[in-house]
């Protein structure tokens, strides 16, 4: 088959949980004998890196991507809300975007549209301008549950009234989503079987995000520790997180220490805010 990939970012270099997710969706159609391109957003925070990877994905993926500048601005956000749109998708559309993809479809013929999360989706309308390929979407997360836990957590009440509404608008986009699409991939059961609970119009399965044990083994002369350690690794850029990793602290560990005195927590992760460093 001939797959089409839109993702939210370039799959490379492989930083963090999204980008290896969907680095591991490109390989693994590669690797299965299917002929897959690769059109990408750039981002300020997700630059293109013209490193082997690049190549790499020039070579085996037709690999392309467009700039956009998602960064957070008061005017975007007001205008959103003004509009009653998703902010946090409105900065994932772009004009320059819709033309590069109305410009491959106009060229090339695909079997398959593969959308990298709920922010790929306004092109949906694109798509269906001009292609008749079959749109699945890959959803990494719940977005509106994780901002609907944020908004729980949030004590200033000006800001919880700000994210109560842009979190409500998000919600409406992305169930709104699965009226346009063939079908779905969650991340999780967990993601999966509330998607299920919603009567969707679409059925989904579960893809799991995996990796190649092959490139993390152990260094020969590792040593393991005789003390029971705890790790947890990840973006610290990320607001859930951050918020997953001081819940931890405040209300999981002094009781896990209390019964494991000699037991360790390593945080370590990209952008690590002061507040959690010890």
């Amino acid at each position: 088959m001939k797959i089409l990939q839109l993702c939210h970012k370039p799959p490379f270099p492989q930083l963090d949980g999204g980008t290896i997710a969907m680095n591991n969706i490109s390989q693994g159609l590669i690797q299965l004998g299917h002929e897959v391109k690769v059109l990408a957003i750039s981002t300020p925070k997700h630059p293109i890196i013209e490193n082997e990877e690049y190549f790499d994905y020039i070579q085996h993926a037709n690999f392309e991507s467009v700039f956009i500048d998602t960064r957070l601005s008061f005017w975007g956000a007001f205008k959103s809300l003004l509009f009653n749109k998703s902010y946090h998708i409105e900065r994932f559309d772009n004009k320059n975007f819709h033309h590069k993809l109305a410009e491959i479809l106009q060229n090339e013929n695909f079997d398959i549209i593969h959308l990298e999360t709920i922010f790929i989706a306004p092109y949906i309308k694109t798509i269906k301008q001009y292609s008749n390929a079959k749109i699945v979407i890959r959803l990494h997360n719940v977005e509106h549950k994780i901002w609907e836990r944020l908004v729980k957590n949030e004590n200033n009440i000006l800001k919880k009234l700000f994210l109560i509404k842009m979190t409500s608008l998000l919600k409406k986009f992305e169930l709104s989503v699965f009226k346009n699409i063939d079908a779905y991939m969650a991340i999780s059961d967990i993601d999966n079987n509330y998607f299920k609970s919603l009567n969707l119009p679409v059925k989904g399965v579960t893809i799991p995000f995996g990796i190649d044990i092959h490139q993390y083994l152990l260094d020969d002369e590792y040593i393991p520790s005789e003390t029971p350690q705890l790790f947890h690794i990840g973006s610290m850029n990320w607001l859930p997180n951050i918020e997953g990793i001081e819940w931890f602290i405040d209300e999981v560990w002094p009781k896990v220490i209390k019964m494991y005195p000699q037991l360790t927590f390593t945080i370590a992760g990209r952008n690590m805010p002061d507040s959690i460093k010890m």
